[in-house]
């Protein structure tokens, strides 16, 4: 019964430690909307270099000058499920929203459902 009661708080925990270690850098598109603050451009320039693993300057310039021109244009073509859980571009991101999401439903389900009938007695 202790093993059972404390499986919710094991999975809550894996959260958390998912969530303070790979959600701590702001969104690169973020960091490129804020403006032409120096402090903004270097910032998306490091995580340009810390995401796509480039080691030039000028490459990492040239992908933001990539990402901006995305950004601006309005045609987005829609991602199907199937290219979504098995093309190398998504299935990383895909998979891991998806455990996410996994350790979220364990965490906070069980615990309404372990605890309610000492909770409304």
């Amino acid at each position: 019964m202790v093993l059972y009661a404390g499986l919710p708080v094991l999975f809550a925990l894996i959260s958390i430690i998912m969530a303070l270690t790979c959600y701590r850098d702001e969104p690169i598109k973020f960091l490129i909307n804020r403006g032409t603050d120096v402090k903004y451009e270097t910032a998306s320039l490091a995580a340009i270099n810390r995401v796509y693993k480039i080691g030039i300057q000028q490459s990492s310039i040239e992908k933001y000058d990539e990402i901006k021109g995305s950004m601006s244009t309005s045609s987005k073509k829609a991602i199907g499920f199937g290219e979504a859980l098995c093309s190398s571009r998504y299935w990383r991101a895909t998979w891991f929203c998806m455990i996410s999401a996994m350790f979220n439903q364990a965490c906070g389900v069980n615990a309404v459902n372990i605890y309610s009938t000492t909770l409304f007695n």
